[in-house]
């Protein structure tokens, strides 16, 4: 006991003696203390103002450029042919006159106009020879007319067959200006009559197809105003068009729903099948905006947003309105023209923590 007495006693003074020596003096110890101010966390923000001004919500949709349902030119002939050369190919810019195809009959279109031009010789003399009995008394007037009317029917079969080129090489050509939208045959094959060779269509029958989500289509109507812009072109000077028909289904290929677009033709020159965004105004309203990053989610349905007042951040609750990629409505208590609002930054503030605004870069 005495032992262990004597040790704590010397620990205890050895404490004393150190403390004696290092402790500071009481005025120091008040100077180093530091205040409140200075220990106060500061977040470095970034700032825009609320505006008053229209705000307009948008629905965007991408597709293709196609030809109009019902306006293409399809070509064919009425007789069985062969294709000697093809000269256009799908998407080929042509005029008015341009040649598509070259054509030369087959055998049997060969035989049918044969048979045709013998069958208008045949009710020829077969004409001419009821005439003279008719004038010996051996033949009517009934049998005159029948055989005149066979002669009508043989002679406008064979001019039909002359008039399609029946018989000698044919070239279809282009009627108007246009675009060809499809090549339906090839060099060497015989065509049975009939049946499609290629098909045109005029540059303002072209048109945008466009697929929007099944729940926007309420959102749409015939009439309705669009700016389009074609994705893979240098420039971005958007092209004004109408829409001309939202569709009741859904396309079983892209699970959307089609929307038909009018583009207007006089200051553009559209590609068939070209990529394209299109953008329709689907609301419009004046109100109170800031850009999207100032808005933060809060709870209840409601947002935060702070603004800055005397060097700190203000909580302001508002609920948003209409909104676009630059635009968001927002309405609250507190909130006015002109106040500025945190963008960048907001999410490390807390309400009535000070700030410090950077400048803009």
């Amino acid at each position: 006991m005495v032992l262990v007495s004597l040790i704590t006693a010397a620990a205890g003074a050895g404490l004393g003696f150190w403390y004696a020596q290092n402790r500071p003096p009481q005025n120091q110890a008040a100077i180093d203390l530091p205040h409140n101010n200075e220990s106060e966390p500061v977040a470095h923000v970034r700032t825009a103002f609320i505006k008053q001004g229209m705000i307009a919500a948008h629905l965007t949709a991408y597709g293709t450029v196609v030809a109009a349902k019902g306006k293409g030119r399809i070509f064919s002939l009425p007789y069985e042919s062969r294709v000697s050369n093809v000269l256009a190919v799908p998407g080929q810019e042509i005029g008015a006159g341009s040649v598509l195809l070259e054509l030369a009959p087959s055998t049997p279109a060969s035989l049918q106009m044969a048979q045709a031009s013998s069958q208008r010789d045949s009710a020829r003399r077969e004409l001419a020879l009821l005439r003279q009995q008719m004038k010996l008394g051996m033949a009517t007037r009934q049998q005159v007319l029948q055989a005149e009317k066979s002669l009508n029917a043989a002679e406008l079969n064979l001019k039909s067959l002359e008039h399609e080129g029946a018989g000698k090489p044919r070239a279809i050509r282009a009627l108007t200006p246009g675009v060809v939208s499809r090549v339906m045959v090839q060099a060497g094959q015989l065509v049975p009559a009939g049946s499609p060779l290629a098909e045109t269509i005029g540059r303002a029958d072209l048109e945008v197809r466009l697929g929007i989500e099944s729940e926007d289509t309420g959102l749409l109507r015939t009439g309705q105003p669009v700016r389009l812009w074609p994705i893979n072109k240098a420039s971005t000077r958007s092209i004004s068009g109408q829409v001309r028909l939202v569709t009741r289904q859904v396309d079983p290929q892209t699970r959307l729903v089609n929307v038909y677009v009018t583009p207007d033709q006089t200051n553009h020159k559209l590609l068939l099948h070209e990529y394209m965004k299109g953008r329709f105004t689907v609301a419009s309203q004046e109100g109170l905006w800031v850009p999207p990053a100032a808005v933060l989610p809060w709870q209840d349905g409601r947002h935060e947003i702070f603004t800055v007042k005397g060097g700190r951040a203000v909580r302001c609750l508002v609920r948003k309105g209409l909104e676009n990629p630059k635009q968001v409505q927002i309405t609250g208590p507190g909130v006015i023209q002109g106040q500025p609002v945190i963008v960048v930054g907001n999410s490390q503030v807390s309400d009535g923590m000070t700030v410090q605004v950077e400048p803009a870069r």
